[in-house]
């Protein structure tokens, strides 16, 4: 996943666990903020109750664990990365090495199949998008954008939650 500085985001919440970073705003004239981003780094120790979370490619498909998805089953609902046509043609060199998949809000990368980045968004590249995400146990299932209830539902209370300026993706 690429690092990509959006300046001037007014009044965004940057909510922050281990391997965990999601922004949330106010969006489509909610009075609460919403989660429309979520990154995990799997190449860093991820909590049991995060590898847990459940997702879905589709409100019809099965859920799978976040630590079962391969680059087999991300294959079967996503299609390969591909880079935006504005990029140095250096960066979509080394992208097409990457074992990369996204769609639906949601991206993927692999190494030696294993997954080494989660990104879910809602509302981002100028397109709506509603990744489905669970409980561990499979008994509640959200799309996003997610409440704060939700978030900490799912991936439990955020280590540091605090307003920002700029957002990183």
């Amino acid at each position: 996943m690429s690092v990509l500085l959006f300046q001037g985001c007014a009044n965004v919440v940057r909510f922050e666990k281990p391997s965990l970073v999601a922004h949330a705003e106010k969006l489509d004239g909610s009075d609460d903020v919403l989660y429309y981003s979520i990154g995990i780094d799997f190449t860093e120790t991820v909590a049991p109750d995060i590898a847990k979370v459940r997702l879905k490619f589709t409100p019809e498909t099965a859920s799978y664990a976040l630590y079962e998805l391969t680059p087999a089953v991300a294959s079967r609902y996503l299609e390969r990365y591909q880079p935006p046509p504005q990029w140095p043609e250096a960066w979509k060199q080394r992208a097409a090495k990457d074992d990369a998949y996204e769609g639906k809000g949601i991206y993927m990368k692999f190494a030696a199949g294993r997954l080494e980045r989660l990104g879910l968004c809602s509302h981002c590249a100028g397109g709506r998008a509603a990744p489905i995400v669970g409980t561990a146990d499979g008994g509640a299932f959200y799309a996003l954008p997610l409440t704060e209830r939700q978030m900490v539902e799912l991936f439990g209370a955020p280590l540091k939650r605090m307003k920002v300026r700029e957002v990183y993706y």
